[in-house]
């Protein structure tokens, strides 16, 4: 049996991401992922086309990898929103429009 060639590897770590899905919404339920985050509070703004606060809400995340619900306190009609999500340092970590 011969021996294959040596590769070197590198792994980088890469920042904290976010993905916001389904898209578009549905059952006014929006489903966020945080990716490589760290442990602590987040905070999440939705905003409707026109900048209009829709849904405020705080997420205790527990780090690395997980998936969060936000459901608006009212029914989500068809358009396009803004989600801001701000980490336990306040630096924004996600921007997204959907719609």
């Amino acid at each position: 049996m011969d021996n294959s060639d040596v590769v070197k590897v590198t792994i980088v770590r890469s920042g904290p991401s976010c993905y916001v899905f389904p898209n578009p919404v549905t059952y006014s339920k929006i489903q966020l992922q945080l990716s490589n985050a760290q442990a602590g509070i987040y905070n999440t703004r939705l905003l409707s086309s026109n900048g209009q606060l829709i849904s405020n809400k705080v997420i205790a995340h527990s780090g690395r990898t997980a998936t969060h619900s936000i459901r608006p306190s009212q029914a989500l009609t068809a358009g396009k929103y803004q989600l801001k999500v701000t980490g336990p340092d306040k630096k924004s970590i996600c921007d997204q429009g959907s719609g």
